[in-house]
């Protein structure tokens, strides 16, 4: 990007105005008109031609008051009004600085005049106040000592026995060893029963039928083991055969791969030499395009620097013989007038005493003069603080443009392109070349016009009073 601009932008933009507070009371205000000013004698042709924008009061009180000027004017030519002595003017100031205080401090009270919201009362400090604790009826609590026994629980009572299904009584042999029964008739004795006799079993003829069965299963259980290894080995070998087969198509399918891939790799080397190639043969057109622009931005340039010394030399000569006249008129007009000190580099402000109690400049005007904001001017001499700030604190332009994306600058997102540093040079023809070439993603596939917007650090459009502004931007087109 590169950016050719004529420095020609307003750095006083808005003008600003000037608050006369008269002997009388009375109040008159100016406006000062905004422009370029980059010479000290060029704020000061703008300064002595400030507009009056005074409300108009009653015509007969302003007539009164004009005859009393009159008469007070009259009588002074005529001597009839000794000066000031030193005392009288440190008294009449003190006198003029207590009633300025007394009134910003009535203004003061007036803005805070309105009630405020009634505060939270703070209670006085000391002990916290005793709240009437409500009445609880605590549960008795029964005490149990360590020393005392815990009462016995009450043991949970069993379930009823269930009634057991008699049994058979058993028959009782009696013998010798048992204890003697009571003395009872003895029965007769029972016969006991009688013993079977076991069946014996014919051994030869189970052995005769067992051995041709298990012949028969031995002989149908190697049959099929036999079967089952015949069946798998089939199974292994076929099961090897498409292993085989598998393994080869998969080897073939792998070299045609690796051989695209590597074909590949050649079509995007070449592509790459023939972008690099390209590439290097744009920046070396760029290269020389841009060192014929700085070429001819230089000897334009020059020549502009020229033409501009002698126009500066030629109006500082008839300024010289004119400053004097313009100063003095505009005194005797408004009871104030402007005047730069070239050996200090500094605004003076003259005062006429007798009409003009301060004067307050408001605050952008204040700035760019070199006096101090908010600070009234009530000496018959006052000199700037300061040197004149010929950028208004305004040391960039900010290039802005809407067809490339937003991105991140500071807290926010926005479509910064450039940041141009100001010159102070006035009249001059300045070009900013910017290297190396920095690109932004473009936010429309169409394209039917570019808005470029150069603005100040606080956002506000710069106002060029003549001259072209000839921004050159670079696309590149990405694959």
């Amino acid at each position: 990007m590169e950016i050719i601009y004529t420095n020609s932008f307003e750095n006083l933009a808005n003008g600003g105005e000037i608050t006369v507070n008269n002997v009388d009371g009375s109040k008159n205000v100016f406006s000062v008109g905004s422009g370029n000013f980059r010479d000290a004698y060029n704020l000061l042709q703008n300064l002595w031609n400030v507009k009056l924008r005074r409300t108009k009061r009653d015509a007969a009180q302003e007539e009164d008051d004009e005859k009393k000027k009159k008469e007070l004017r009259e009588k002074y030519a005529r001597g009839e009004i000794p000066d000031a002595t030193p005392e009288e003017t440190e008294a009449f100031r003190l006198h003029q600085e207590q009633k300025r205080a007394k009134k910003l401090q009535e203004e003061k009270d007036a803005a805070s005049a309105t009630p405020a919201p009634p505060a939270t009362p703070t209670p006085p400090p000391g002990p916290p106040p005793t709240s009437t604790p409500s009445t609880v009826t605590p549960a008795p609590s029964v005490p149990t000592p360590a020393s005392s026994p815990a009462p016995p629980s009450t043991p949970t009572p069993a379930p009823p026995p269930s009634t057991p299904t008699p049994a058979p009584a058993p028959t009782v042999i009696p013998s010798s060893a048992s204890s003697p029964a009571p003395a009872q008739p003895s029965p007769a004795p029972a016969a006991a029963p009688a013993t079977p006799t076991p069946t014996p079993v014919n051994t030869t003829v189970v052995s005769t039928h067992v051995g041709p069965q298990m012949t028969a299963l031995m002989s149908w259980i190697e049959n099929e083991r036999k079967l089952r290894e015949k069946e798998i080995s089939k199974f292994n070998e076929t099961h090897l055969k498409i292993t085989e087969k598998s393994l080869k198509h998969g080897s073939e399918q792998m070299e045609r791969f690796l051989s695209s891939v590597e074909e590949g790799s050649k079509r995007t080397e070449k592509l790459l030499e023939t972008g690099n190639t390209q590439m290097n043969n744009f920046l070396v057109t760029i290269e020389e395009g841009s060192k014929r622009t700085e070429k001819l931005l230089a000897d334009l340039i020059a020549g502009q620097k020229a033409l501009s010394t002698e126009a500066k030399r030629a109006t500082n000569q008839l300024r010289s013989s004119s400053t004097a006249g313009l100063s003095e008129h505009q005194y005797k007009k408004y009871g104030f007038s402007f005047d730069y000190d070239a050996l200090i580099e500094r605004i003076v402000l003259k005062i006429d005493k007798l009409r003009i109690s301060d004067i307050e400049f408001s605050a952008g005007l204040a700035y760019f003069c070199g006096f101090i904001p908010d600070v009234p001017l009530s000496q018959t001499f006052n000199y700037a603080t300061y040197k004149i700030d010929f950028f208004n604190n305004s040391t960039a332009m900010y290039v802005y443009s809407d067809v490339i994306q937003p991105t991140i600058v500071a807290d926010k997102k926005t479509q910064l392109l450039r940041v141009v540093p100001a010159s102070v040079d006035v009249n001059s023809v300045q070009a900013v070349v910017f290297s190396p070439i920095r690109y932004f993603p473009v936010n429309t596939e169409k394209i039917d016009c570019i808005k470029i917007d150069i603005c100040n650090e606080f956002g506000e459009n710069i106002k060029f009073h003549y001259g072209s502004t000839i921004c050159t931007l670079n696309f590149v087109k990405i694959a």
